[in-house]
Parts: structure tokens; sequence; C-alpha cells
């Protein structure tokens, strides 16, 4: 039988091992039975009341969802349990200053998603679109286009604008050449340059023949040659001539083929000259024809010097190279030639404008971009491959451009991922302006395209772990995005939030396009929904895991020609995914056989495995009479002080007489900050030479004064320990010691709350270090008597005396022995 001791020495029968009528074992019985379990170190397994399994699960009456099918329900509106998450994103969006992008935490649905873009376009609707950027040429260094910016919409209208001025320039130019006007300009500039020419071939015409030489036009080009009455003279008759007549002949000729060289000499510089007056008459003619056809777009833009300045390049720029517009500079050439077609349009490239990010005139808002594969290309632009196109007009925006002036979404993982593009980005950011990649990503492209001024609110998309990496990797990062928003990935339960989620899974249901549920599925998902939130009184936010369940339930009710998908098809299905409800289950293994100073530790929290054999070996003190030592393995070698279990042992057990002893845990804590439960429970089974069941395991940390604290999942940990007690074959003394404050978060299995009411296993809620004792030993702990000690037959009492016959060991260890002498003589 349990007894409890209660204050002013009275006795409390908890609960009893034998039938009511038995009558409790006096006091000297008990202290019988007491001493006669210390000699075997093992102590009969009677417990106290266990937690009823209505305590252990949660259910929901689908009664009280409010539905016969959920067809009935409403999509949600907005996202369940994420306002205040959503509110901050919106006062971060709201935040001009700087560096205040946004880092958002647990936003792992598409729905997640939505709603966030949704949050950030209600700002965004608040603020005017941003400016048009357009890229055109420079004319002093045709690899480093211009940027220009424009009021919204005028970036298009620019672009149209040109192209008609090109349009119109090459109509009127085409026009020109087959005028009169030109035509009998060109044609005087040409006969007077024809006619200085001709006159100097005439005028020394007329002095050859003067001394009876001919001037001669051949194929070959001009010769001289000895003449007679305006014939030429054969060889064999001139040289039948006197020789004073024939070197007089050849003395004129040689004069005159210096002259006609020297003539001949000067026709280039006569043709550049008729060639530069063809060219000034060209560039009037153009110079006319451009300055017409930009007239209208000057009115149009004479607002935006920028503009104006680069009408005015285009201006100069056509005037100095206005013969490549014609097909050649010879007006026979230009009359033969094919007029619709002269006009090289690759030539008018390189004044059209390149509308690098233009939005529509009517725009109300500031852009909302998402980019879902973020790279250099993506959000940087590009550049297109051509020979043939001018510089500025192979700029391709990226995602940047696009939502300069709004927001960005961008996957965090996706953009770290992506090599240039994340140290990119964060150069731009703390720059505040951006270039094309042609400029950024180190490619070849010759191409120096400007930067442009950046003004983005950047909304980056992590999880915990990955942004705890990029914040140790780069510090630009923290400064640049110093608003961080977690979603919520639990709820609290209740009846509103259960019949919310209900809605949820409503709008899940549509969005995978399976048949409509009956109330008990949907109450089976929020049952399982609290599971995965491991607290009765919480509902898991996360239920995209539900689409699978949902599609094998569908197919369950298919085969069934059912028109509902019913709570056994969802219990059904999670069992075919191998779900923790199922067979598949892997099970731990049971940690190693019970001993002396040892006990089953349930780890809820950290990594590693969740069931661990704690041990414990308390030994006299090692250096001094009056030291208290506890010492934790935390590896091969390392050790900690165990300084709660110290205060515990002092608090408890020191009031009477120092305690001294040293002692060792091996086990769960050795990666914790603070010791569990189970661990104090191994120094005082050390202390009392007990060998506990295995198949109790205690869970929980502790206080120095006592009392035990809530843990973590425990759930799981339960979940575990009752498969490993199943393998092992427990089926009738298992069970747990969990803290009290934890009972009401449990959300166990259905094959565990159907094993607590059968009696097959069993849950035991402890306030305090006491009860756990109590529990796990079958004995009450008892309470400290007036004089500081325990009464007898209690476990504490026992661990009282423990401590004294410890302490004793250790003084007579530290004892300074009797000096002998000799006697005197």
């Amino acid at each position: 039988m349990f007894f409890k001791r209660e204050r002013k020495d009275k006795l409390k029968v908890v609960e009893a091992a034998t039938p009511p009528s038995a009558p409790p074992p006096a006091p000297q019985e008990r202290s019988e039975q007491r001493s006669q379990i210390a000699s075997v170190h093992r102590l009969p397994a009677i417990r106290p009341a266990t937690a009823s399994a209505a305590d252990l699960r949660r259910t929901t009456n689908p009664q009280t969802l409010g539905f016969k099918t959920t067809t009935e329900l409403e999509p949600p509106v907005g996202l369940l349990g994420q306002d205040q998450a959503l509110q901050a994103i919106a006062i971060g969006a709201s935040i001009k200053t700087r560096g205040h992008n946004i880092v958002v935490t647990g936003a792992e649905s598409l729905a997640d998603v939505a709603a966030i873009r949704a949050q950030i376009q209600t700002i965004a609707a608040k603020r005017p679109p941003p400016s048009d950027w357009v890229y055109v040429a420079n004319f002093a260094d045709g690899q480093a286009p211009t940027a220009l910016q424009l009021p919204a919409g005028l970036g298009s209208v620019l672009a149209t604008s040109v192209n008609d001025a090109m349009s119109e320039m090459g109509s009127a130019i085409l026009s020109a050449l087959r005028g009169d006007s030109y035509q009998a300009r060109w044609r005087a500039i040409d006969a007077e340059f024809q006619a200085r020419h001709q006159a100097g071939l005439e005028a020394l015409a007329r002095t050859a023949d003067s001394h009876s030489i001919a001037l001669l036009r051949t194929p070959m080009g001009y010769a001289v040659a000895p003449a007679h009455d305006g014939s030429v003279v054969l060889q064999e008759t001139f040289s039948n001539m006197p020789p004073t007549m024939q070197a007089d002949v050849r003395a004129h000729i040689t004069a005159l083929e210096a002259d006609l060289a020297e003539l001949l000499e000067k026709a280039p510089q006569i043709d550049r000259q008729r060639r530069a007056r063809l060219t000034k008459l060209n560039r009037e003619v153009i110079a006319s024809i451009v300055r017409a056809a930009l007239s209208e777009p000057r009115e149009l833009f004479a607002e935006h010097p920028e503009v104006l300045e680069f009408f005015s390049g285009v201006e100069a720029d056509v005037v100095a190279n206005a013969n490549h517009f014609l097909p050649t500079i010879d007006l026979t050439d230009i009359l033969d030639a094919d007029l619709s077609n002269s006009i090289d349009e690759a030539r008018l490239d390189r004044y059209r404008v390149n509308v690098f990010v233009s939005w529509a005139s009517d725009a109300n808002a500031a852009p909302v971009v998402q980019e879902p594969a973020p790279n250099a290309t993506s959000l940087f632009g590009s550049e297109i491959a051509s020979g043939t196109l001018a510089p500025h007009m192979l700029l391709v925006p990226g995602a940047l451009h696009y939502a300069n002036g709004g927001f960005l979404l961008l996957d965090a993982r996706a953009l770290t991922a992506s090599g240039q593009a994340w140290p990119g980005l964060l150069a731009a950011l703390q720059a505040g302006a951006v270039c094309s990649a042609l400029a950024g990503d180190g490619s070849s492209s010759s191409t120096l395209a400007p930067a442009i001024p950046l003004d983005v609110k950047v909304v980056l998309l992590s999880d915990a772990e990955h942004l705890a990496q990029i914040l140790s990797v780069d510090p630009r990062f923290a400064e640049l995005f110093n608003v961080r928003v977690a979603f919520a990935d639990v709820v609290e339960r209740t009846p509103e939030t259960e019949r919310a989620m209900a809605r949820t899974i409503a709008g899940l249901i549509g969005r995978e396009a399976v048949e409509p549920l009956e109330p008990g599925a949907v109450a089976e998902l929020i049952e399982l929904s609290s599971r995965n939130a491991r607290d009765a009184g919480l509902l898991s936010l996360c239920v995209r895991d539900f689409a699978s369940i949902l599609h094998h339930a569908n197919a369950r009710r298919a085969a069934a020609s059912r028109k509902l998908i019913s709570r056994d098809d969802i219990v059904e299905a999670r069992a075919a995914q191998g779900s923790s409800s199922g067979s598949a289950r892997k099970t731990a293994s049971f940690p190693e056989p019970a001993a002396i100073g040892s006990v089953v530790g349930l780890k809820s929290d950290g990594a590693g495995p969740r069931l661990q054999r704690v041990s414990a070996r308390v030994l006299p003190a090692f250096a001094r009479a009056d030291t208290l030592d506890v010492k934790v393995l935390t590896g091969v070698s390392g050790t900690r002080e165990a300084g709660k279990v110290i205060a515990y042992l002092a608090s408890e057990f020191g009031h009477r007489h120092r305690i001294a002893l040293s002692a060792l845990i091996d086990g769960e804590s050795a990666s914790c900050e603070e010791e569990s439960c189970a661990e104090l429970v191994a120094v005082l089974a050390a202390i009392g030479e007990w060998t506990l069941s295995s198949s109790i395991a205690i869970a929980g940390t502790f206080d120095p004064s006592g009392h035990v604290r809530p843990t973590g999942d425990v759930s799981t940990a339960i979940e575990e320990f009752f498969d490993v007690c199943r393998a092992a074959g427990f089926n009738s003394d298992a069970g747990v010691v969990i803290p009290k404050a934890n009972l009401s978060g449990l959300m166990l299995r259905k094959d565990i709350v159907d094993a607590v009411e059968a009696g097959t296993f069993a849950v035991w809620p402890a306030a305090t270090v006491t009860e756990c004792v109590a529990t796990i030993t079958g004995l009450s702990a008892g309470y400290r008597e007036t004089d500081g000690g325990f009464a007898e037959g209690d476990a504490y009492r026992h661990i009282d005396d423990q401590l004294q016959q410890l302490n004793q060991r250790t003084k007579s260890q530290f004892a300074v022995p009797p000096v002998e002498t000799e006697p005197r003589p």
C-alpha cells in the first residue's frame, strides 16, 4: 500500500494495490518491509493514481463545427493565426528608411506567400507608381549608354515619338533626293569643279598646240605627242626631222608633261573640294529635315531638359553622318538607285529609344514583383546577343529594375544558392543603385550601362535555420534586413479556431480538387493538427501536409463509391502513409538494463535519442570532509557541475548534518544546459542503493526548491517510450512520469489512450521531485519533521541515513591518525 505523509504526522492513503477492505500495515510492519527491500536493493511497484484517458487527448466534437459537408464552408479570409505577423509585415513595408528590408520566416505554403503578397499590395496601392527608365545612345561614347528617368508612362511616349521622327526623317530624305532643288544645287556644285578641272586641261592644250604638240586623252590617261596641222606626227616622220627641231620639240614635250602631271596631281584635291561642297549640301538638307522631324517631340518634352539634350545629340549626330543616309554621293548613282530602300534602318536604330522599364500612364500603385527563381540574370537583367543592334538597344531589365520604386519578393534559399545574385543584391541595396548584369556580373560585355538609383523594399522568404546561416556569413545582411517577422506555427485551440481551421481545410480541399469531407473527417484532421503542434491546447498552422492524406483518403472513398470522405478514410490514409498512428512507426531501441542508481530519462527537446539510461555513481567526498560535488559527463572526458542537484540535496538533506559526497552522472543532460528530473532521481537512487524499474521513465526538469518544471514536446517522448515498452513486452506495468504542467497539453495517439483506459500503460503527472520519487519507488518520499529529519519508513529517511553513513566514511577518510610517541626514559 502506498502512503503519503501529511503534516501533523497524519497518513493519507492515495491508492491501494490491495482490495479496499485490507487494512493498512502498521508502521512497524512498514519499517520491516522497507528494511527487507533495502537488503535486496529492489522496491515494490506500488503506484498512485494515473492521469485519466480524457487528460491524454483532446477530441473535437464534429457537431460543433456547424456544417454537414465542407461544401457549405466559405473560403477562409486571410490566414488563421497570422494576424500579428501580417501586421508586422505591413508596418515594415511602410518604413521608407533604407535598410528596413523584411525577412519573413515560417511562410511555407502557397497560401502564406499569397497572403504576404496581398498585404504588400495593400501598402503598394497607397504609393505612386515609380518612374519610367529608358536607355538612349551616348553620342560621345557609344559603349556607355545614357539612362533617362521619366514620369510613369512617358518612356513609351518618348520611344514612339522618336520612332515616328525617324520614319519621317527617312521619308523626307528620299523626297529631298528626288526633288529638283536638291538636284539643281548638286549639279551646280559638280559643274563648278568640273569646269575648274576642264579649264586647266584646255589651257594646257592651247599651250601645246602653239608648240605643234597635241594633248591626247587615251584609255590609260592623258599623253602629249608632236603634231602638224592638227595631226599627230608619226615616229618615222619625227625621226627624219632635223636634230635641232627634234630637240626643240622634246624640250616642249618635257615641259608640257610636267605641267600635265601637276594638273593631274591637283585633280584629287579638286574632287575632295567638290565632295566637301556636296557633303555640306547634304548636311544642310538633312539638318532641315531632322530639325523638322524632331520639332513635335521637342514640343512634347519641352519640360524635360535631359530629353531635349538627347534630341540635340540626335540632330547633331544625324547631320554629322549625313552621307551615311545616302546610297552614294554621286547624283547619277542616286538617280539610278532604288530610293525606296536606300535608307539604312540599322543606322536609324542608333537613335531609337530602349524602353527599359515603363508603366502605364494611368498606373496608380507601386509595383509588387515576385521572382520565383532569383539569379544574376533574372535579378539584374541581361544583354541580347546581336551584332546589328546599337549597344543601348541590347539591354534587358531584371526583377530589380521592375520592382524599383516598389517591392520585391524573393526566396532566400534559392537566392543564396545562385552564386553572384546574393552578394550582388546586398551590394545594390547598400549602394542604393542597380546596374545591369552587363556591368555587375563580371561578363565579357563591352557595354557599360550606367547604374540606376534603386529604391526597393525586398521581402525575403526564409526559414529560421537558413536565416541563422546567412546572418553569420555576411554582416551586411543584418544591416540591410533589420525587419524580421516570424510566422506563427501554432494557434490557441478554441471552438472559434477549430471552426476557422475547418474553413482552412475546406480551402485546401478546393485547391487539391478532392471530394468534400464529412464533419468527422474534418474533426480527425483538427485533432491531427493538435498532435502536430504537440499540445492539446494548440493547433498547428501547417496544413500542407494534409494534402497527401486527403488524396489517399479520396482514393479510399472512390473505391467504396461514396460521395464524402469519412473519418475512417482519414485514419486509414494516415496509416497507409506510415504515419505516427500506423504500424510502420520506427521503434527506438530500449535503454540498457536496469542497475543501481539508474533510471530511464525522457528527452523532450534537442537532438539525439529521446530515451536514455541515466545513471549515477556516488562515493565519499574526494577533496575535503565537507565537500558536496556532483558532476555531469559532457563528453569523452568533459564534465560540468550539476548545480541544481547540489542545491536540491543541500536544501532537502542538509538540515541536520553536512553532506559530503562525490557523484558522477552519465546520461541525457550531456548536451543540455540544466539537469533533468531523471538525473536527480538517479543520484537519489545511487545514494539509496536502489534498483528502479526500467518500465517507468521520467521527463522534465526541476528547480532547486524541488518543483518540477514543464518541458517541451513530451508527447513525442511518451509515444516513443510506449512503443519501446510494447516491443519489450511490458504490457501491464509501464508508464511515464511527466511534469504536471505538461498534462493539459498532451495530445497522445489513440492507441496510447486506449492502453491507459485498459490499464496497461500509465501517465503520472508530478508537480514536485518528491512526487517523482514516490511514483517510481512506490514509497512516500516523506515530509521533514520538526527536528529536520524524516519519518521512519519514508524513502527520504533512508536517503538521509545513507548520507549520514557517507558523511562518516568521508570523515574517517580525512581523519588525522594519532601520532605515536616513544615514552620518555
